[in-house]
């Protein structure tokens, strides 16, 4: 994969794919292989049950090295903004009929509380990401403890999400904003961005969660 190219000219806005919904599973670690389904048997039964279903709005499943807080498996699930907790296979029937909006919440749960950052740091799945991730990673858990937002502030290494051309990537929820070429240099303008302005960081932005990309070009032109 060393051949492999970063991509510093095509425009950022409109390069995320369509999705209505996200579950993260708290896999505790990040040694993920090159596809998450792969040694994982929740994930895989997860992935299928969700392939299966062709009635759930598009749902988007990746993976984080958050520990789950006990037994079973916990997922971070946006746009709902909560931590499912200690989810297990036998589970994963009701959590379907869920996300279809079937049923009421059924599990244990917790609201996020705070800004969420996920940061790409799948190096098996792909080399810039791999590369760039854990350096992104590092710089922001740096600023976070520079300005006192641990109480604010949480995050997270992620399985591959999409645009690895675009390396460093960024996901933040709940706004559920995406973001590319992110570097040491420009993380903490994003991070002041999302949490104090509440709003997206315009230089970097690629997308946003509920919209197709001919969408997310005319949301950008809008806030431009």
């Amino acid at each position: 994969m060393s051949d492999l190219k970063f991509d510093n000219d095509t425009p950022l806005p409109g390069t995320v794919k369509y999705y209505r919904q996200h579950l993260i599973v708290c896999s505790g670690h990040a040694g993920w292989p090159s596809n998450i389904i792969h040694g994982d048997a929740f994930i895989a039964e997860l992935n299928q049950a969700i392939i299966n279903e062709d009635h759930l709005p598009v749902t988007r499943l990746t993976a984080c090295d958050s520990p789950s807080f006990g037994s079973g498996t916990d997922i971070l699930l946006f746009p709902q903004n909560i931590r499912l907790l200690g989810i297990t296979g036998k589970d994963i029937p009701k959590l379907i009929q869920f996300l279809k909006n079937e049923i009421e919440n059924p599990f244990e749960y917790k609201d996020n509380d705070k800004l969420i950052l996920l940061v790409c740091g799948h190096k098996k799945r792909d080399e810039r990401c791999g590369n760039c991730g854990p350096m992104v990673l590092s710089s922001l858990l740096k600023i976070i403890s520079k300005n006192e937002l641990s109480d604010q502030v949480e995050v997270f290494s992620s399985s591959h999400l999409g645009g690895h051309r675009f390396a460093g990537i960024l996901v933040c929820y709940p706004s559920g904003n995406w973001y590319g070429r992110v570097t040491t240099n420009n993380m903490e303008n994003i991070l002041l961005s999302e949490l104090e302005e509440n709003q997206a960081y315009q230089e970097l932005w690629r997308g946003k969660m509920g919209l197709t990309p001919n969408e997310q070009l005319v949301y950008f032109k809008q806030k431009k």
